[in-house]
């Protein structure tokens, strides 16, 4: 049955090769494209076909369109076959650079069919040792150079045990180049920090001789081999000529990091005698990173060793943090840095495998937070490390006094009684002073400490150069620089109001009653989302009189005009329009209506409705919490006034908010 299908489909299909998607253009206004929304593809369950059965069999009419800018299989043991093609209308020959982000891939086959009918095969691949490369990169790259007009066909066969996520990008030589720059720059910090810490735990170590510095120096150094293994530098520099070790190299790596850990999560938190079935639990998962990779390795199941390294890698910061809460909670001091070192390492982690497993755009930055989470984990630990010296100096003090204080009792009986108490109430005076002093830097550290990353993400977001060289490519970039500037000052603005002490003990936010332009308001919201709706082809029009005014608060009311336009354009499809305006015969209302796709009938009711759970995807797959709404439904109220909505399926959505008018302004309400 399977054959006549096949048969069928090619006496429909014909000889020639069709491609679905639109062929990649190169012009000279553009440095990089991404290559899967240009491509087809067939997965080859087998791993059987051949370039002609692809090509000119019953296969060749299998391909789909991709419909994804980055195509990711996530793990599996079939073989893919990728079709797409390149012209060149720049009107001059153009050297360029296929370009494959993840340097784990075990097989990529070019066949490449050129203008004059020949075709011709390269190959790539950690199967392969790194001399054989045709561009010596820790990445996989080919050269493409096209002339005037030409078009290349090009057929990529791609199969691989591990994650298979193909970020393929087609770049300009001398773009690629800039950017390769930036990126070998990046994992240069990462290793020269990692190794600065190595090197500086170290001498702690020779010069104290604490066993916990030398698990902590181990760590370090496993996750070193570990970036550089899996980021393909290990590959390039260590071990070019072995295949096989680059393969497996990986997991002994990552192992030897969890192994290690758990060592200092043992000397740190006492787990011996402080907790002993977390002790139990841990030294067990501890056997579980010996025998996981020599199992692996002895029944060559690469897959399954894959499988297997990516979910504990997974669950162990779970479990390294949850070890470090239940010390926390049984007040054993030096869980506070443990805990913090653990959570990065998770967020950094969870982060990036959610770009593995489609949960998330694998986007640069995206890709990067595992070894941002790696850096604070290991910058943690070493303040862990050096905030239990501090603690075990502050104990032999206290020993050493305590003895001093038994001997003078012991030679002077009442007047030795009296000295001992005296002297006890006084270091239990002294120690509680200590411990409000700890709980005081507690609080700045833990701002300082969530101030310095955010300083640094605008610092560094501030210092990129657009990749783009051409004038409107150029704007766009600064332009999308400064909102994610904005956003992340936003950010740092709304930890120094968490950290605010009289708000923390109110519970409640002050309704600040005052005389609002909403032309003025509603055009810095308008900025804000235009981008997004440009991004769309929605457009948004503003329609409020230059001389309208409402009575609210400024902040809240911009928060819910913000959601209601961030809503309509989460719902609208391309073409369709946002209207903000004031409403005909309603003092102190305003209103915005959309062309979108409106609300359903059954949910329409529970908009409002915290307790309901009414959200839904937008056109573009956007996802939301739901709590918008009703948050907006309090402001309103808060205010005196009030929301309401009207919609109907297929036909857009409009909601009014209004606001009783105000002879006086300053006027203040609560929300609670």
């Amino acid at each position: 049955m399977r054959l006549l299908v096949f048969i069928a489909l090619l006496v429909s299909s014909g000889s020639q090769v069709v491609h679905a998607s639109p062929p990649i253009v190169i012009t000279d206004t553009e440095n990089s494209r991404l290559i899967g929304l240009h491509a087809d593809f067939l997965e080859d369950r087998e791993g059987q076909l051949t370039f002609d059965q692809v090509t000119e069999g019953p296969a060749s009419v299998l391909f789909a369109p991709l419909g994804k800018s980055v195509p990711n299989f996530s793990f599996s043991r079939s073989a893919f076959w990728l079709r797409f093609s390149i012209r060149n209308d720049s009107g001059k020959a153009q050297p360029l650079i296929l370009h494959q982000f993840t340097p784990w891939i075990d097989s990529m086959d070019l066949y490449l069919t050129w203008p004059d009918g020949r075709t011709e095969l390269r190959k790539a691949g950690e199967k392969y040792p790194f001399a054989q490369r045709e561009v010596e990169h820790n990445r996989f790259l080919f050269r493409l150079d096209l002339g005037p007009g030409d078009t290349v066909n090009i057929l990529m066969r791609v199969e691989s045990l591990d994650p298979l996520q193909l970020p393929l990008t087609l770049w300009k030589e001398d773009a690629f180049q800039a950017y390769s720059g930036r990126v070998h720059m990046y994992f240069g910090l990462v290793f020269g920090c990692l190794t600065v810490v190595f090197f500086y735990n170290m001498l702690l170590y020779f010069s104290l001789r604490d066993i916990t510095y030398l698990h902590y120096i181990l760590y370090i150094f496993s996750l070193l081999l570990m970036i550089f293994t899996y980021s393909g530098y290990a590959y390039q520099y260590l071990w070019p000529l072995s295949p096989r070790l680059q393969n497996w190299m990986v997991f002994p790596t990552g192992y030897l990091s969890m192994f290690m850990a758990i060592f200092i999560a043992k000397s740190f938190l006492g787990t011996a005698r402080n907790m002993p079935m977390v002790h139990k639990a841990i030294t067990a998962f501890q056997a579980l990173c010996v025998l996981l990779p020599v199992y692996g390795f002895l029944t060559d199941d690469y897959l399954f060793t894959s499988l297997t390294c990516s979910l504990v890698a997974l669950v162990f910061p779970f479990i390294m943090g949850g070890a470090g809460g239940l010390a926390y909670v049984r007040r054993i001091p030096a869980a506070r840095f443990f805990i913090l070192a653990w959570i990065s390492s998770l967020v950094g982690q969870l982060v990036s495998m959610s770009t593995v497993v489609n949960l998330a755009p694998p986007t640069e930055i995206m890709r990067r937070m595992m070894e941002v989470g790696f850096m604070a984990d290991a910058v943690f630990l070493s303040f862990a490390l050096a905030d239990r010296i501090s603690i075990l100096r502050r104990e032999k003090e206290i020993a050493e006094t305590m003895v001093m204080d038994a001997l003078e009792s012991a030679k002077m009986e009442l007047e030795a009684k009296v000295a001992q108490r005296t002297s006890q109430l006084y270091h239990e005076k002294e120690r509680a002073e200590e411990a409000t002093l700890l709980k005081d830097k507690f609080v700045a550290l833990v701002s300082h400490d969530l101030r310095s990353p955010l300083g640094s993400m605008i610092n560094m977001l501030e210092l990129v150069k657009p990749e783009r060289e051409d004038p409107e490519g150029a704007e766009t970039n600064r332009r999308l620089i400064s909102m994610a500037t904005r956003a992340a000052h936003g950010l740092m603005d709304m930890i120094d109001n968490l950290l605010d002490i009289s708000r923390l003990q109110t519970g409640s936010v002050t309704v600040s009653i005052k005389r609002v332009n909403v032309l003025s308001l509603t055009e810095s919201i308008v900025q804000v989302e235009r981008f997004r709706a440009d991004e769309k082809g929605v457009q948004i029009i503003n329609q409020i009189p230059p001389d309208y005014v409402l009575y609210a608060d400024y902040h809240l009311l911009g928060e819910v005009i913000q959601n209601l336009l961030s809503n309509a354009v989460k719902f609208c499809r391309q073409g369709d329009s946002v209207t903000i305006y004031r409403p005909e015969g309603e003092n102190g209302a305003l209103a915005v209506r959309d062309t979108g796709t409106g609300i359903p009938e059954n949910i329409i009711g529970h908009l409002f409705d915290n307790t309901m759970k009414t959200t839904s995807l937008g056109t573009a797959g956007e996802r939301g919490s739901g709590l918008g709404l009703p948050y907006c439904r309090d402001i309103m109220e808060a205010h005196g006034g009030s929301i309401r909505v009207e919609s109907s399926p297929g036909a857009g959505s409009m909601f009014t908010i209004t606001a009783p008018e105000m002879e006086k302004e300053d006027q203040v309400g609560t929300l609670r």
